[in-house]
């Protein structure tokens, strides 16, 4: 059997190579994670296949290659690898790889380049089902592959509540039958990856405790339902020079160090590895990242920082997993809003909000379910509401949650979408009211839906007049310079496929109709 030799800087995306060269009939000798280890290994083992990754640690794929090249000209190499960079294709064949392969990709691409190499035969076969293996949607699993990730650590801090909110949704998971069994290394990886995230933040605050120090005053919540303008007024927050948004390679990736690697931030290819992973994993992600790409640089929902807790409404829109939602609906949140405050601090840290500024809070699940425990851990935080009438929304709405669910499941009930997100939003508007009557509630403004279309300009202007922001001199200027690049797609939802009438959602949502 050939002998492989699997480099990446990612312990997941090795294990995934790694199986997948075995199903292929490989013998996987050894691994690697960076430039050195890689050398080293490549001279003791002697591999007949390496797999390379470009972006390591402390050098690059490209260092490996041309180190390799020099002492052996048989050996076939296939560079893996998320990187962009002009060029990069040209420069690793000159220097003799003998394919290039870019992520994300499926198993029978892989597959097709090794064919293409002569490292396999034309008859070999494999399959996604084949090479999911990597870690299994159990605890121990799940812990065990986060503490490798994070190079061994193993202390979680001195608030291990997140552990119930875990275990309730793994729990869920199982009991509701919510993933498909093609699925389960997909879904496992994401909540590993939410365990890495709080070993490093536990890891980072360790060695940087004046992080805890750092002062969020007078953050600006946006507080709404889905699809009443909050993605734009988010957008338009975030061009006031004024503002600290958090972009979405920060919320991915907080406690990643701020460096740079060829001129970008050095989470950015982080976040990639993660999308790339998951639309490796799971073809029906992958097929929703290729008609919507996300945008790293971009302002995000600060969503991906409460996922970190394991206590977000945003799993109960993911999957049907009922349980979870009962239990969730039960929990005091003020836990999770400190920790999503510390976790904004370590953001802060890294790049501080403009003198005179404010931070954007966002997050299109939680803060109007969750306001009560919000003001209660910010209770200076100026929040806004956007208003539009819900049956102008609903079909939008459950539209979202079903692609969202089918990337997961193979069937999905739209008539209980339906049901799920009449139940779903009014929740959070009737806790958000009873938030709004309790002694020392936030500061709050609320925006009509159709204000925001016709002057988004002047809404902007009156949220910073109204919470006494600073204003900006350029403002105007990058608000209608954004405009110009804003579409509004025609949107074909219909209600009559989730079981709703206009009249019906109208008799719902009464007591919370916009002004």
């Amino acid at each position: 059997m050939p002998k492989c030799l699997v480099v990446d800087d990612s312990v997941f995306t090795r294990g995934l190579l790694k199986n997948l060269l075995s199903a292929l009939g490989h013998t996987i000798v050894g691994e690697a994670g960076d430039v050195g280890p890689a050398l080293k290994a490549f001279e003791d083992l002697s591999p007949d296949l390496v797999t390379l990754d470009v972006v390591m640690p402390s050098g690059t794929g490209v260092d490996v290659l041309r180190q390799i090249r020099k002492t052996n000209k048989k050996a076939k190499v296939i560079v893996v690898t998320a990187s962009g960079q002009a060029g990069l294709d040209k420069e690793v064949i000159d220097l003799g790889a003998n394919a290039i392969l870019h992520k994300p990709f499926t198993a029978e691409e892989f597959r097709a380049k090794l064919v293409t190499m002569g490292a396999v035969s034309a008859t070999s076969g494999t399959s996604t089902a084949k090479v999911t293996k990597v870690i299994n949607l159990t605890k121990d699993s799940i812990v065990a592959a986060a503490t490798e990730q994070s190079n061994g650590l193993t202390d979680w801090g001195e608030d291990t509540s997140f552990w119930q909110a875990f275990d309730s949704l793994l729990g869920a998971m199982t009991k509701d039958k919510a993933v498909r069994e093609k699925d389960s290394t997909a879904v496992a990886y994401s909540l590993c990856t939410l365990l890495v995230n709080r070993l490093l933040i536990q890891e980072y605050v360790k060695n940087n405790p004046k992080v805890k120090n750092i002062k969020i005053q007078r953050p600006l919540v946006i507080a709404c339902l889905q699809r009443t303008g909050d993605m734009l007024l988010h957008s338009l927050l975030a061009r006031d020079p004024k503002a600290r948004p958090f972009l979405l390679y920060e919320l991915m990736i907080p406690h990643f160090p701020s460096e740079k690697t060829n001129g970008e931030d050095a989470r950015i290819n982080v976040a990639k590895e993660y999308f790339i992973l998951e639309s490796l994993l799971n073809e029906s992600y992958r097929q929703m990242r290729t008609q919507r790409p996300a945008e790293y640089d971009k302002p995000a929902s600060g969503v991906y920082l409460l996922a970190n807790s394991f206590a977000t409404r945003h799993h109960a829109v993911q999957y049907s997993i009922p349980s979870y939602q009962e239990w969730l609906a039960k929990q005091d949140m003020t836990k999770v809003y400190e920790y999503l405050r510390l976790q904004m601090q370590v953001l802060l840290a890294q790049r501080p909000c403009p003198d005179e500024g404010y931070v954007v809070m966002y997050d299109q699940v939680n803060n109007l379910y969750n306001l009560g425990a919000l003001q209660k851990v910010f209770p200076d935080a100026c929040v806004v509401q956007t208003h539009r009438r819900a049956a102008d929304a609903m079909a939008e709405w459950c539209a979202f949650i079903e692609k969202d669910r089918l990337t997961r499941c193979d069937k999905v009930d739209p008539h209980e979408i339906g049901r799920f997100a009449i139940k779903f939003h009014l929740e959070s508007l009737k806790r958000a009211d009873a938030a709004r009557k309790q002694p020392g509630a936030a500061k709050r403004l609320d925006v009509p839906f159709d204000d925001l279309m016709k002057d988004p300009v002047g809404v902007v202007s009156r949220i910073k007049k109204h919470f006494g922001y600073t204003e900006s001199a350029d403002l105007k200027k990058n608000i209608e310079t954004f405009m110009k690049t804003v579409s509004t797609p025609k949107a074909d939802y219909l209600l009559d496929r989730y079981g709703l009438t206009k009249e019906q959602i109208d008799k719902e949502f009464g007591p919370y109709l916009p002004m």
